[in-house]
């Protein structure tokens, strides 16, 4: 991959600026509103509109990496992109000859992002509802430990919606939980209620992997190894808490994953996995 110097006057920066355009006021306002709230910077010193001209940059830099143009019907496409350009070799170098300036973008943009494409209410209940069908049979393998798979598996159907996402198993989630005995792996003493569906303590499932960096693997993460069960609260906290907080959750849950990780064609360690929730 090769890093340089992105002008504003460029054709394609041009077109890219005129095809998000709304999108991109709406980010110049987040990202004005986070700096100022954090501190880092007052209204009106123009951080945001660097933060908004880099994500531009950024873009041209996939495309040429990619040869294949940014999907404007795709919110998640740009974050995707922005995500995996800091994963190739160069950029770190690139990042400090540019002040670091795209790493505070990425982070501000993936930011964003969560505010745009919440976590999905609707696929919670579907999971309830199948949870209560699979306690009602024997499909559910009651390991005693937690592994990888011996056998490869195939990854999962990626299906097509407003945004790309990959389509998650309910019963690689329900899985997760019946290992945990149904309790809450950030600390087992967070007590929630009764579900309706199946008569257990209500957990919600968490892919300590997200599964937005799918595609940098070969084989399936959507496996009850990299599925954890997290109660509501502690589930909220690692999706919108603040660094430190989110932090100290992920070094706990990635002891509790180490040896699974060891077992992954690229090495995961704690740098990459906060990497993946924006923390550097």
């Amino acid at each position: 991959m090769i890093f340089r110097k992105v002008a504003a006057n460029e054709k394609r920066t041009k077109e890219l600026k005129n095809m998000f355009m709304e999108l991109l006021e709406e980010f110049e306002k987040y990202a004005e509103d986070l700096t100022a709230k954090a501190g880092k910077s007052v209204i009106g010193s123009g951080k945001a509109s660097s933060y908004r001209r880099y994500v531009l940059k950024l873009l041209v830099l996939s495309e040429e990496y990619h040869t294949n143009q940014v999907n404007s019907e795709d919110l998640l496409d740009i974050n995707n992109r922005l995500l995996e350009i800091r994963q190739l070799e160069g950029y770190k170098q690139y990042n400090i000859s540019e002040d670091r300036f795209p790493n505070a973008t990425i982070n501000c943009y993936n930011q964003f992002v969560e505010t745009k494409v919440p976590i999905n209410q609707e696929d919670l209940i579907k999971q309830n509802e199948i949870d209560y069908v699979l306690s009602k049979s024997n499909s559910i393998i009651k390991d005693s430990s937690i592994g990888i798979y011996e056998t490869q598996l195939d990854l999962p159907e990626q299906k097509e919606y407003i945004t790309q996402k990959y389509e998650r198993s309910i019963i690689e989630a329900t899985k997760a939980k019946e290992l945990a005995n149904w309790c809450c792996e950030i600390d087992n003493t967070h007590s929630t209620f009764l579900a309706k569906s199946n008569n257990k303590q209500y957990m919600e499932a968490h892919h300590l992997i997200p599964v937005s960096a799918q595609k940098y693997f070969n084989y399936s993460i959507d496996c009850s190894s990299n599925i954890v069960s997290l109660c509501p609260n502690c589930h909220r906290l690692i999706h919108f808490a603040n660094d430190a907080e989110k932090i100290e959750l992920l070094q706990k849950l990635y002891k509790k994953r180490e040896s699974f990780f060891s077992d992954f064609e690229v090495p995961i360690d704690q740098d990459r996995l906060f990497s993946y929730y924006s923390i550097l």
